[in-house]
């Protein structure tokens, strides 16, 4: 029989939810590539400001930049209003708990009594985050382990055991 190796328990909440947010969605390529692209336009505008005391661009880019940061603003709200709103539904009168145990050739991941199982070879990369360790899937689906709510096993140990599987991880 395999034993389990780690085992993570926790309720997934507001604060939880945000972290995946902050710390994985708002850094999608999309995000970035939008976000270079402002940035090199930002600088542009600014160098024909100061240089020529002009800049056709500047003041759009500045609405710009205020209109896309509330609307990443009020996305980012919606997301986590939403999530929790499907964790209510699921759970019903239950808390939204998370269990996730670790095996050698797997890891098993319950919510609301849905069981799931994550194969390592479908996993992308591991952020490893203050407070949280993020699992990536290939699909972009992602696993959270909450780093003090280990009940077999801790987050450093967990961390090496996914570094053994050559599963890269990011700080």
């Amino acid at each position: 029989m395999n034993e389990p190796l780690f085992k993570n328990s926790f309720m997934r909440d507001e604060k939880a939810l945000k972290a995946l947010y902050k710390n994985h969605y708002f850094k999608s390529k999309l995000m970035k590539v939008l976000g270079a692209i402002y940035l090199v336009l930002l600088v542009n505008s600014l160098i024909s400001l100061a240089l020529y005391w002009y800049s056709e661009f500047f003041g759009f880019l500045v609405l710009y930049g205020l209109i896309f940061g509330i609307i990443m603003l009020i996305k980012y709200k919606q997301e986590i209003k939403l999530n929790l709103q499907r964790d209510k539904e699921l759970a019903g009168e239950r808390e939204p708990i998370i269990t996730q145990t670790v095996f050698e050739d797997r890891i098993e991941h319950e919510f609301c009594g849905i069981t799931q199982s994550l194969d390592y070879s479908n996993v992308a990369y591991v952020a490893d985050l203050k407070e949280y360790i993020n699992i990536i899937t290939k699909a972009k689906y992602v696993y959270i382990f909450k780093k003090d709510s280990f009940t077999l096993g801790n987050a450093e140990g967990f961390i090496d055991f996914l570094k053994s599987k050559g599963i890269k991880v990011q700080k």
